[in-house]
């Protein structure tokens, strides 16, 4: 039935509804008002807590049987015959086209070894755990990369040690038979190799000791069998879209002659689109299949890492403990002022860059749409040093300054249900708020939650948060205070420490 003109609109539940909602938001934004314009306000206001989400798989790469795989048994050495050639084809990194590269070699009757690192298991773009189990499954060794592939001669040497230990270990875990290693970059140094051989490995893989025309033309088209040094093994250098079906043909003929062992280093396999170290699906099959004929005609042998150096399977190392620091005594941060400098930041996100070096133990972190640029700032709340951001062209994603995540030397260790609060001074033309992650026993780092905004401010103001429980399986966390618009922020004095009795957040 139609209304009557003139007459007032009945009350609903959803005028009502509506009507709560705007008086709550006025008064959340008087109450901010009121606290930022109090004189001398040190803190800045924090609004009221939603709820959290329970976190329910705090490993979300990893299934719940990855303890529960028996891999094959490993390969026996093969004696190597003089004048024989040896090839073994390794992929590095454990990308997701490897279960592609496996069945590749396998559909030859290749046997092939892939180099994991275990952190980026379940990843996008990486393997998942089920893709990993596919790949030993069709017969291939599984070697130790890292945890997360970084470069083992610019960290600590602990951490250092911690990142091949833990790799190995957590492979070793998940059922694998893990023997031999392949360094990271080729980055090593006498105490690197000390540390993957001390961490149980057979031999490590060095990379670009080998002659190709892609460098060491003072090298021997082959390496000598048996190995000369095992915690360095010699390869040429890694297959990148430069070479071409007749550069790895060639990498194989010039060893021929007079033998030795062909360590080829692969990456990703692709279709199109192919980044700098990905191989041509194409390209790849051809060489494969060539090889193959090769292998027929008698003087060449395709045979894994395992094969070629042989040894047990070692057990497992914990490497060195992690940061014996207790939060609950104080500020658990290393160099929470900012005021000691380290080297110049490596691998950045590539939509940030730094203008300088960032301090000892602190990292960049971004992602999504914008560029994000890092500097140090003279305008310190105290000490010498604060870090400045900048975000331009902010389309989505986020950017801040944190702990570096690592593995123990510098990320914080916490305790599974207690509560942290995070602070940090800071001054801001953009709203900024807190991001946390956790890190959990293998050594990755989840997304964990992010506080309420904070209001822009033109002088030093602080920003205090405590958060959620951590979650079960949690070992330590990392925050940054970051902007997820426009905006310039200086950012100093950040603190982390453990809050007695129970909050809502």
């Amino acid at each position: 039935m139609a209304g009557i003109k003139g007459a007032p609109a009945p009350i609903t539940v959803a005028g009502v509804v509506t009507v709560v909602v705007v008086i709550a938001l006025l008064a959340a934004a008087v109450v901010r008002i009121y606290f930022s314009l109090l004189p001398g306000a040190q803190t800045a206001y924090v609004p009221p807590f939603e709820a959290h989400p329970v976190v329910r798989d705090v490993d979300p790469y990893l299934p719940g049987d990855a303890t529960h795989y028996e891999a094959p048994p490993p390969r026996a050495q093969v004696a190597p015959v003089p004048g024989q050639t040896v090839v073994s084809l390794t992929f590095d990194d454990g990308n997701a086209s490897d279960t592609l590269a496996a069945k590749m070699l396998a559909d030859r009757g290749m046997v092939g070894t892939f180099f994991i690192s275990s952190g980026s298991i379940g990843k996008p773009g990486y393997l998942s755990y089920d893709g990993l189990r596919t790949v030993a499954a069709l017969g291939h060794e599984i070697g130790g990369h890292t945890v997360n592939h970084l470069d083992l001669t610019a960290m600590p040497l602990e951490e250092a040690q911690r990142e091949v230990c833990l790799d190995r270990s957590t492979l070793t875990e998940w059922g694998f038979n893990v023997r031999n290693f392949a360094y990271p970059y080729a980055s090593e140094g006498p105490e690197i190799r000390k540390a993957a051989m001390d961490c149980g490995y057979n031999s490590a893989r060095g990379l670009g000791e080998v002659r190709t025309r892609f460098g060491c033309e003072e090298c021997e088209p082959a390496a000598v069998l048996p190995p000369a040094t095992l915690d360095n093994t010699a390869a040429p250098a890694p297959v990148t879209v430069e070479w071409t079906l007749d550069d790895l043909k060639e990498s194989v003929r010039a060893a021929q002659p007079a033998g030795g062992w062909v360590q080829l280093t692969f990456h990703s396999v692709c279709t199109k689109d192919c980044d700098y170290f990905g191989v041509n699906q194409g390209v790849l099959a051809e060489f494969l299949t060539w090889l193959q004929g090769q292998a027929q005609a008698g003087s060449t042998v395709v045979r894994p890492v395992e094969e070629v150096v042989g040894g047990p399977v070692q057990p497992a190392v914990a490497g060195p403990a992690r940061s014996p620091r207790l939060i609950g005594t104080g500020n658990a941060l290393l160099n929470p002022g900012l005021d000691v400098a380290g080297g110049p930041a490596a691998e950045l996100p590539p939509n940030a860059k730094a203008l300088g070096s960032l301090p000892t133990c602190w990292q960049v972190e971004a992602y999504g749409s914008h560029q994000a640029e890092f500097g140090a700032s003279p305008l310190a709340n105290t000490g010498d040093a604060a870090v400045s951001l900048r975000m331009q062209g902010y389309v989505n994603g986020e950017a801040k300054l944190m702990p570096s995540m690592d593995l123990g030397h510098c990320a914080p260790p916490v305790a599974a249900g207690r509560q942290y609060t995070l602070e940090a001074s800071y001054k801001s033309t953009a709203m900024p708020q807190f991001t946390v992650y956790y890190r959990v026993g293998r050594g990755v780092w989840v997304y964990w939650t992010s506080s309420k905004f904070f209001p822009a401010s033109d002088s030093f103001t602080r920003a205090q948060w405590v958060t959620p429980p951590v979650p079960p399986g949690a070992t330590a966390i990392s925050f940054g205070l970051g902007l997820v618009q426009n905006g310039d922020l200086v950012t100093d004095d950040y603190a982390l420490t453990e809050t007695a009795g129970v909050h809502a957040g």
